[in-house]
């Protein structure tokens, strides 16, 4: 895996454009760790909402399974499930403040249609 600078991660192997984090996400991402003992976090998609999926990012218990491709940034492990690789190449991942609303924001370009709602999305 390699790391650069604009906060892109690539595995070794495949054909893999990579996860770009900004800075806001970032920020946010390590205060979420700061209130844990884990120093884990894992994005994924879940079946939801009237388009099909929607994202997801929680602090994550590592476990000894095989299901996950592990990424590494300082002293931050970043999970990903191997089935939702594919669908995670490329995207950007932004924290984004407005007004009293603050929420993590995807930016996929696989993406094919959102609901009116803009909660949920098809692939």
């Amino acid at each position: 895996m390699i790391f650069n600078e604009t906060s892109i991660f690539i595995p070794k192997y495949g054909n893999w454009s990579g996860i770009i984090i900004t800075n806001n996400a970032k920020i946010q991402i390590y205060r979420l760790l700061c209130n844990n003992k884990e120093k884990n976090i894992q994005f994924f998609l879940k079946k939801s909402g009237c388009a099909g999926f929607r994202y997801g990012i929680e602090v994550y218990s590592k476990s000894n399974d095989n299901n996950h491709i592990i990424f590494m940034h300082k002293n931050m492990s970043i999970y990903v499930l191997k089935k939702d690789v594919k669908f995670l190449d490329g995207i950007t991942i932004d924290y984004i403040k407005n007004g009293i609303n603050r929420n993590f924001t995807f930016y996929n370009a696989k993406e094919l249609h959102r609901c009116g709602c803009g909660e949920s999305f098809t692939i």
